[in-house]
């Protein structure tokens, strides 16, 4: 045992789970070679890693727990959310259907349901995991996905929000006076798996059209964006934005340099609400991201002024800042390693050249 866990002998059980052999075995080794923590997480907190529907009892996050026990009727924060959420119900996969249990204790792996939307990555419970816990690439193509036969228009639409409500990184989208559905992907292997997904669980037939590329915007140049809201009475929101370039890959950051006693603190947290949905679409139709927003001046009203009058104003001067300062257009890069064999690196390393790839060696 010793020589195992000091890495100088490696251990073999040899085993079936079809046939149910070795499967104790193996549980038993593993209980006894693997370390306990020197900590225990008293706090509840889980890993929300999927999400699906059931017919018979809806949405169902399956989660995996990090600590404390989650318990039916338990609140707990979702990170995601950034609200309280309480658990109706959990789950536990028995000989493939959905057994309802009590609690999940740490370590285990569940189903949970919920009023809320949980979504696939969540956290929930207050604690901090390392940065890239939850990392899943994101989609840099779209593609417009039709019903083969026009009677299955409609089924197709539900059947993609199902899957959307599954896995929300597909971002669909159904335009409706358009009768178009456009969807979020990775790549085409993706369309030929929502493909066979959709016939085998709706009986639909689908064609995706060909992927278009997912551009982002940028500002070129530093602008402000003027906005003042106070007609129709009773509403009163007038702001002054100030919007610059920020490094590649920051994202959007976002301050405020009005004192409270210009605007208050509950109107300033609907600016900040409102920012990211201001910028789904910039000027040219695309996402705006590595922006720098900064609220310069402002003012509320005693009387007149509410929290859905900043709401409102925030995407508006955002955009004149946008159209004063122009945007360019970003495209998406992949990071990726390639390991090959040592005469297969150089045609590998050429192809990869005259794609215009940048080559870092890993050392």
């Amino acid at each position: 045992m010793v020589q195992v866990k000091n890495r100088c002998l490696i251990g073999l059980i040899f085993g079936s789970a079809k046939l149910d052999l070795g499967v104790d075995e193996l549980l038993d080794q593993l209980k006894e070679y693997l370390q306990p923590k020197s900590e225990i997480e008293t706090a509840s907190s889980a890993k929300v890693f999927k999400v699906e529907f059931e017919e018979k009892l809806g949405r169902l996050a399956h989660v995996k727990s990090y600590g404390g026990i989650l318990k039916s009727k338990d609140v707990i924060w979702s990170q995601k959310l950034q609200k309280e959420i309480k658990i109706n119900q959990i789950y536990r996969r028995v000989l493939g259907s959905a057994a309802q249990i009590e609690q999940l204790s740490e370590g285990e792996i569940g189903m949970i349901t919920s009023s809320d939307l949980i979504q696939a990555e969540d956290v929930l419970g207050r604690k901090e995991f390392p940065y890239g816990f939850s990392s899943i690439s994101r989609p840099v193509l779209s593609t417009q996905a039709v019903a083969e036969k026009v009677k299955d228009y409609q089924k197709l639409g539900e059947a993609l929000e199902v899957l959307f409500m599954e896995d929300p990184v597909l971002d669909f989208r159904w335009f409706k006076e358009e009768r178009e559905f456009h969807l979020k992907i990775l790549g085409p292997i993706q369309t030929e798996v929502l493909k066979e997904t959709i016939a085998m669980r709706y009986g639909i037939e689908t064609t995706f059209l060909r992927p278009k590329v997912i551009y982002k915007e940028t500002p070129k140049k530093s602008a402000e964006g003027y906005v003042r809201y106070w007609m129709p009475k009773p509403c009163w929101a007038i702001m002054n934005f100030l919007i610059e370039p920020a490094p590649e890959g920051s994202g959007v950051i976002f301050e405020s340099k009005v004192r409270t006693s210009e605007i208050s603190v509950k109107y300033i947290n609907e600016v900040k609400r409102a920012i990211p949905w201001s910028l789904k679409q910039g000027i040219k139709g695309w996402e705006v991201t590595d922006v720098k927003i900064t609220l310069t001046e402002g003012s509320e009203h005693t009387v007149h002024s509410n929290p859905g009058d900043f709401l409102l104003a925030t995407p508006m001067g955002i955009m004149r800042g946008l159209e004063l300062a122009g945007t360019e257009l970003l495209e998406p890069m992949y990071a990726f390693q390639i390991k090959a064999s040592q005469e297969f690196l150089g045609p590998v390393s050429s192809d990869l050249n005259q794609m215009k790839a940048q080559l870092e060696q890993l050392i």
